[in-house]
């Protein structure tokens, strides 16, 4: 009889361990297909009026609020051929100061926009040319590869929208997309001059089509990988393609610069 005992112990035993091995693997085929069915967060896409988008975009340009940044530059041109370099890029209200570096640390090239000139520094040719703003794509692009005004104005602003007071704007609402027009108004004709899109979840620009006074896209601008910067937001990916040239910055280091650090000796020299 106490053979017997033990042996029915034994067995009693048995059942317990095979129930409990299969209550773990229940609990964790649960959690499991509970973790592949968790739904994911959906993005709200929001609406908002032409008057609605102009006086978000004032608010979000700051006067005097410059930009200090790193940024890797890229550009194919169908004469220069490919360029790889790092470029420092320093801005204000009304200043751009960009300097492009050598694989040594050495200074490639300094451009100075200032409206209504530039001035462009070539330390390898002892160079300084200077010329009238609206020459910067002839006179600097045969020097440097570097892209149209309207890249750098875009970059300047932080990716903002700015509209004229002599432009008349218009608005298209998409699924996905704003599309916001600026027409010239010449001679009583409208004249397109920019088609913007704003994607529809914090009203960040996307991609810039430019025009010229025949109607013909002359140049598109692509602004991406926007994140925080302090109490702003900037796009770290820029593209630009004008003329068959095709310019890439991808910045890895921006902050805003304040009138208050302006005065204490951050201001372009």
């Amino acid at each position: 009889m106490r053979v017997l005992t033990k042996l029915n112990k034994g067995t009693a035993r048995r059942p317990d361990r095979s129930a409990l091995l299969w209550v773990l693997v229940v609990v964790f085929l649960s959690a499991g297909c509970t973790k592949q069915i968790r739904p994911t967060q959906t993005i709200v896409k929001k609406d908002a009026s032409l008057e609605n988008l102009l006086n978000l975009y004032q608010n979000r340009l700051e006067p005097g609020i410059g930009i200090k940044a790193v940024m890797e530059v890229k550009t194919q041109h169908p004469r220069q051929g490919g360029h790889t370099f790092l470029a420092s890029w320093h801005s204000r209200q009304d200043t751009i100061k960009i300097r492009g570096f050598n694989l040594f640390g050495g200074t490639l090239f300094e451009l100075q926009i200032k409206d209504p000139t530039f001035l462009l520094t070539l330390p390898s040719e002892n160079k300084r040319l200077e010329a009238p703003l609206n020459e910067l794509d002839q006179v600097a692009g045969g020097k440097i590869p570097f892209g149209s005004l309207e890249l750098l104005e875009w970059v300047k602003r932080g990716g903002v929208p700015v509209v004229p007071p002599s432009t008349l704007p218009a608005l298209e609402k998409g699924d996905d997309f704003f599309i916001l027009y600026l027409f010239t108004v010449e001679q009583g004709r409208a004249r397109l001059e920019e088609k913007i899109w704003i994607e529809r979840t914090r009203f960040w620009t996307k991609k810039v089509e430019l025009f010229d006074h025949t109607g013909r896209q002359r140049g598109v601008i692509l602004l991406d990988d926007h994140r925080r910067v302090g109490k702003r937001h900037f796009p770290f990916s820029v593209r630009g393609n004008t003329g068959g040239e095709t310019v890439s910055l991808d910045f890895r280091e921006v902050s805003w610069i304040t009138p208050l650090q302006d005065e204490q000796g951050e201001s372009l020299r």
